[in-house]
């Protein structure tokens, strides 16, 4: 499968990753993250059969599913000990 005809745009995932980590809610917060980790992986996926001029946005995808783990992480904390704030992930990530 080649990456122009996977289901999942660079744009797409790229959409549903910004949506994720501007979302101030945690609970539709790892609605998000979940969603967006489905589609980084599908392009993943489509973009390791092509040659390497998709070297940049496989990079990119690995960086943003790092990021989505630590707000993830973050998120499952804060909804945890009954608390919601960016301060965990601002944190983790400096």
């Amino acid at each position: 499968m080649s990456a122009e005809k996977s289901s999942v745009s660079k744009r797409t995932w790229a959409l549903l990753y910004q949506a994720a980590v501007s979302e101030a809610d945690d609970r539709q917060r790892l609605h998000l993250i979940a969603r967006a980790k489905g589609a980084i992986f599908e392009r993943q996926r489509a973009l390791a059969d092509t040659s390497s001029e998709a070297i940049d946005e496989l990079q990119a995808l690995e960086d943003a599913a790092y990021v989505l783990a630590a707000f993830r992480q973050a998120a499952e904390f804060n909804l945890q000990d009954g608390f919601e704030t960016e301060s965990a992930v601002t944190s983790f990530l400096q």
